[in-house]
């Protein structure tokens, strides 16, 4: 049965055969979204055809709703041909909300309270621990894809053992900040208010099936260290200072530690996939934030514990090479 059957097959066991379908712009994963319209009601149709894995979003989906967060509801659910009909949470999403002038500390700090929320919750069955296997898995991208497009001779092989052998020690480093839930994309393009729900309940979350048990450093970088917008310094340094007051931070000097090593993390590892989106996928919008998440990086190189980090970088990606790939912007 091919894909287009199989949805409809879908939509006929939902009851919504008639319904009108919109698909939405996508995003950075094999996952497709469309918007369906009955008489009565809207929903949201997630298509998640392999390698996605759609029971890994239901499990983090029922944790959240458990804990008394804002995730969309599932109405129906085929996880063997991978598709969910969930609820739909409307257009008020956080970029389109700032892109109109919404006050920016008001929807940062909702978003914090409902951070502070995810990292209460306790009860972590069936949620996989950032290890050492997802630290090089995320880290792959880089190698295997930016370094190939923007250097023009292949690294050493030992450069990329020094590479990952690095990263295993830093890793080590920060995992001993504070731990828990972490949704491993949690940015503003993932959130979505809802005026009629009451305190952190007004942050509709979304995109979450990658979740981990690492720490929670890591979403206060995805947060406040934006790949795809520039968070104004103003706001970034008023939520540290009230994630600092309110999450869980425990040893101070420890967690800032960790918030350095992961912010560093996440960038290299997303200069990769953005990378690997246009190269691959053909999806050309990810390559104009290449030079913001290079910019991002560099910010904590001067950290004294990443001076082993600094000096590899300098040694192998030279400054003039740390933008988009020319050949990438040749071919946009």
């Amino acid at each position: 049965m091919d894909r287009l059957k199989q949805l409809h097959h879908f939509l006929k066991q939902c009851g919504l055969e008639q319904a009108s379908l919109s698909w939405l712009p996508t995003d950075a994963s094999f996952r497709h979204y469309a918007r369906l319209n009955d008489t009565k009601r809207s929903y949201i149709l997630m298509d998640a055809p392999a390698p996605e894995i759609p029971e890994q979003f239901a499990l983090i989906d029922k944790l959240l709703l458990k804990n008394g967060l804002s995730a969309p509801l599932i109405y129906q659910q085929d996880f063997k041909n991978g598709f969910l009909l969930l609820e739909d949470f409307g257009n008020d999403t956080y970029t389109r909300l700032l892109a109109q002038g919404e006050n920016e500390e008001s929807l940062y700090k909702l978003a914090l309270d409902s951070l502070f929320e995810i990292q209460k919750i306790k009860d972590f069955d069936g949620v996989p621990h950032y290890d050492e296997k997802w630290l090089k898995y995320g880290l792959s991208a880089f190698l295997d894809w930016f370094i190939p497009m923007a250097l023009p001779e292949p690294l050493p092989i030992k450069a990329t053992q020094d590479f990952y052998q690095m990263w295993i020690e830093l890793y080590k480093e920060a995992m001993k900040s504070p731990q828990g839930l972490i949704l491993i994309d949690y940015h503003i393009d993932n959130m979505i208010r809802l005026p009629g729900r009451p305190g952190c309940k007004a942050c509709g979350l979304l995109d979450f099936q990658d979740a981990k048990i690492g720490p929670f450093a890591y979403d206060l970088v995805s947060l406040l260290e934006d790949a795809r917008r520039d968070v104004p310094s103003s706001i970034r340094q008023k939520m540290r200072t009230y994630y600092l007051q309110k999450g869980v931070v425990g040893d101070q000097d420890i967690f800032e530690k960790a918030y350095h090593i992961l912010a560093a993390k996440r960038h290299t590892r997303v200069i990769g996939v953005f990378t690997r989106l246009k190269a691959r996928d053909h999806k050309n919008q990810y390559l104009c934030h290449i030079p913001r998440v290079w910019k991002l990086l560099e910010s904590h190189l001067n950290e004294p514990y990443l001076k082993s980090l600094k000096d590899w970088l300098d040694i192998y990606i030279p400054s003039e090479y740390r933008k988009v790939p020319s050949c990438l912007q040749t071919s946009t």
